[in-house]
């Protein structure tokens, strides 16, 4: 059996589990449709003040010269909240890096310096001991 239909086996199979939950608990099935629909997908519209044009997006670009944000070898390929949406970060050119998709899939939903702590190690500030 190659990988592809192992893949397809499994998805079927999790397809079915999550369709025995929701007919044997609909009260439970509602709440997490409710969850998902008040989750961060819908809170993006919420937080974009203004629209980000071309030129704003080209100018945020040219601050990190063409590349990525997080490593000055990578290339740029998707723009990353520096402070997710879900943390409370705005959809602005401010809070908008340039990212390549390793880096910004690392990152999630964490801020920076979440990202950073656990990324690297960590380096204390002075008069902090380390932890």
């Amino acid at each position: 059996m190659t990988e592809a239909e192992k893949r397809q086996r499994r998805n079927a199979r999790e397809a079915a589990r999550k369709r025995r939950f929701r007919a044997e608990n609909p009260n439970a099935a509602r709440e997490l449709d409710a969850r998902w629909r008040n989750s961060r997908r819908l809170k993006v519209v919420s937080t974009r003040t203004a629209p980000i044009t071309k030129a704003e997006l080209d100018a945020r670009l040219a601050e990190f010269c063409g590349g990525c944000a997080y490593g000055p070898l990578c290339s740029f390929e998707e723009w990353d909240h520096v402070v997710p949406l879900d943390a409370g970060g705005t959809d602005t050119i401010d809070n908008l890096v340039p990212s390549c998709r390793a880096h910004n899939r690392s990152k999630g939903r964490k801020t920076l310096f979440e990202w950073l702590r656990t990324t690297y190690i960590p380096v204390p500030l002075s008069g902090q001991e380390p932890s």
